[in-house]
């Protein structure tokens, strides 16, 4: 997850560790700003991840929770060296969690981009019976001159930038 969601994961790993259960939180903020160190080692004996003190091995997590882990600020005025350093972060932690044992995620990652699939979602409702409204996609400004005057925008993907920044 990431520090700004503390009062969500916050309450559920007091509870845990209240019942004598090991938490450890990556924060994704924290490690992309190089507050928490953060190494991932891979090599004939195996996959490590040192994150602040703490050695994580895939093998030993016997529960996960997978939850908001992007973290993009424009702090340094450059919102898309952000993007770009958020997507390499990502990546490498994708490598990692997959690693983690599907059974063992209460909301398995690979499982999730599959449900976040806004077209899938859309077809899917639309195999349901229920009534989706017209849906269309363009990179095309001309297209976009078409619209009608009402409509329901809707990100593939949560922005923290606008795209006037990039």
């Amino acid at each position: 997850s990431c520090s700004q969601d503390v009062p969500t994961w916050g309450v559920v790993a007091e509870e845990l560790e209240k019942k004598g259960h090991p938490v450890h939180v990556y924060e994704a903020d924290r490690v992309a700003t190089g507050d928490v160190p953060f190494n991932l080692n891979l090599d004939s004996s195996g996959l490590t991840v040192n994150y602040g003190s703490t050695l994580i091995s895939p093998e030993i997590i016997g529960a996960a929770w997978f939850r908001r882990t992007s973290f993009i600020t424009n702090a340094n005025g450059d919102a898309a060296r952000e993007v770009g350093l958020d997507t390499e972060r990502r990546l490498l932690l994708g490598g990692w969690i997959a690693e983690i044992a599907d059974n063992h995620w209460l909301n398995a990652p690979a499982a999730m981009d599959r449900a976040n699939r806004k077209i899938t979602q859309l077809r899917l409702a639309a195999q349901l019976g229920f009534t989706i409204p017209k849906t269309g996609g363009t990179n095309s400004g001309e297209d976009r001159e078409a619209l009608p005057e009402q409509i329901i925008y809707k990100s593939s993907q949560a922005l923290l930038a606008s795209s006037d920044q990039f």
